[in-house]
């Protein structure tokens, strides 16, 4: 069953499109892009992963919460840092984008985590998150500054080129023990 609900960001002062998949209960998945992850009607481009169908053949017991992106701003949100110099190279310009990452996986940790928490049944120290591009770097950048929380990461067609250097140092400098699996794909042609 899918159920969508708006969740205030405090720190955006905006209200954003909350989309959760409920089993009768158990773990929690966090994914980013939310409007491209059940349904194809909403999703960019008119293809979503359709997931809540997979979910449902499969019977898997998994809540998945999908957060919405903000178009205009979905580099500045699912970056951490602005843009460092080997997103320089790779644009072929400086990029003034990014740097609210941080507002945004705290709104995820300390406002939805604990309304979904609330709200249904779940088994509250199995969570996991998963993105897409710079999903994906946001999802790595969460399992940094809360691996006690986020212990599951997987990351497709990963874009961290936006902050290169920034997330190698923090994955050098975190203790990622209480990490227990990170998955990552790579998709050719992919990568924003």
């Amino acid at each position: 069953m899918l159920e969508t609900f708006q969740a205030y960001i405090s720190s955006f002062k905006q209200e954003r499109l909350i989309r959760v998949y409920l089993p009768k209960s158990y773990p929690v998945l966090y994914m980013h892009d939310g409007q491209n992850v059940f349904q194809d009607l909403e999703a960019m481009g008119g293809k979503s992963l359709d997931l809540e169908n997979y979910l449902d053949a499969h019977e898997l017991d998994l809540i998945v919460v999908a957060v919405d992106q903000n178009p205009q701003a979905r580099i500045d949100e699912y970056c951490p840092w602005v843009s460092g110099e080997y997103s320089k190279i790779i644009l072929g310009k400086e990029s003034p984008e990014g740097g609210q990452g941080t507002h945004y996986v705290d709104f995820i940790v300390n406002e939805l985590k604990p309304l979904i928490d609330s709200n249904y049944r779940t088994i509250q120290d199995q969570t996991a998150m998963a993105g897409i591009s710079l999903g994906g770097l946001i999802s790595v950048y969460a399992m940094c500054r809360y691996p006690h929380i986020f212990k599951h990461i997987a990351v497709l067609s990963s874009a961290f080129y936006r902050n290169q250097e920034e997330i190698m140092r923090l994955i050098e400098q975190t203790d990622l023990s209480l990490v227990e699996s990170v998955y990552g794909l790579r998709v050719q042609g992919s990568g924003s």
